[in-house]
């Protein structure tokens, strides 16, 4: 049996369940590492400026694949170790394009990141602001 990757790839199953095996372990560290005795890890949305449609539309050209790679970079590990996460508006750029903080919590904390990210609203008002 093999996994399909989207582009094309094949990869041995024995792999693909060696990867999801590691992956309790990474969760297991994330949680005692990275969160500590905290309830949440808050960090940037995207690790980039937000691209452009032109960056990323069909003329985006041969950078396009690695800039998308680098775009996901932040949320990637978090949808791999299946932990909640929520991406709240915090600003805009130089540009006008929006900026995001993003806050991941333990596994089944759902009710504690949505209650975070009401109260981080309540306090601000980027969710309400149009970008320019």
């Amino acid at each position: 049996m093999r996994a399909r990757l989207e582009a094309g790839y094949a990869i041995p199953a024995s792999t693909y369940l060696e990867v999801l095996r590691l992956r309790h372990a990474a969760l297991e560290r994330f949680c005692a590492q990275a969160l500590g005795s905290a309830d949440l890890y808050v960090l940037p949305g995207i690790a980039l400026r937000v691209p452009t449609r032109e960056e990323t539309g069909p003329k985006g050209g041969e950078r396009m694949p690695r800039m998308l790679a680098d775009l996901t970079r932040l949320t990637r590990w978090v949808n791999y170790l299946g932990v909640p996460s929520l991406v709240v508006p915090c600003g805009f750029d130089s540009r006008g394009l929006p900026l995001s903080l993003q806050l991941v919590g333990r596994p089944f904390s759902e009710a504690l990141l949505l209650a975070a990210g009401r109260a981080y609203q309540r306090e601000t008002d980027w969710h309400s602001r149009v970008p320019a």
